[in-house]
């Protein structure tokens, strides 16, 4: 089965031949680190625009993972490359949903090389299920405004542009690394990076036609 899955400092002159002139220096500071404060503010917004934006509780609860299954015919093709030393793999996976029932849907799933040449085929089925939602907000339909370690960011991929939730992991010790791309619109996995020690694995969305 194919499994998918971020120095401030400051230097001072000390000077104080006098009570006043400390004054006057500690206030020079103050205003200094004011004006520093300021600055790492606006890098921070600058960083946040270009890579997105935290990820709340109603962003997480706003995909539906359901939505591809829930209508027969839907279609979507993803590319993978795959890393292992001096070795490059390319191949595809093409999901179809060939039957939908009201608690389930049957779908297919078929494998397809380089050339992008059918080489195995299997069916599935998906079960839906209900996401709970979050009572975080208030009674007036306020969203929750919890930050989750997830990011809301925008990228793009040959089947175009897409607003997606960015979800990393990073384990130290065993060396791996992976990052999820998922549409906050259709539910479909976008793209996706894993890498350890010896392999890297890269895929992303081709085509689609979800409704």
């Amino acid at each position: 089965m194919w499994k998918w899955m971020l120095g401030f400092a400051l230097a001072l002159t000390v000077a104080v031949p006098t009570v006043a002139q400390e004054k006057e220096r500690a206030k020079e500071e103050k205003k200094t680190e004011s004006k520093d404060e300021k600055k790492e503010e606006k890098k921070e917004e600058k960083k946040d625009g270009e890579e997105g934006r935290k990820a709340t509780l109603k962003d997480y609860e706003k995909i539906d993972y359901n939505k591809p299954y829930k209508t027969k015919g839907n279609t979507w093709t993803t590319k993978t490359t795959t890393k292992y030393g001096e070795m490059t793999m390319v191949s595809y996976m093409k999901f179809e949903v060939t039957e939908v029932g009201e608690k389930k849907a049957k779908y297919k799933i078929i494998m397809l090389d380089e050339e992008k040449k059918e080489t195995y085929s299997d069916e599935h089925e998906y079960e839906f299920y209900e996401v709970e939602k979050s009572e975080d907000g208030d009674k007036d339909g306020d969203e929750p405004e919890v930050e989750l370690e997830g990011r809301v960011v925008k990228i793009k991929v040959e089947a175009g542009e897409f607003e997606c939730l960015l979800t990393t992991y990073k384990d130290e010790e065993s060396k791996y690394e992976s990052k999820m791309y998922m549409c906050l619109k259709t539910g479909i996995g976008v793209k996706s990076w894993t890498k350890g020690e010896e392999f890297e694995t890269t895929s992303e969305l081709t085509e689609y036609k979800v409704s």
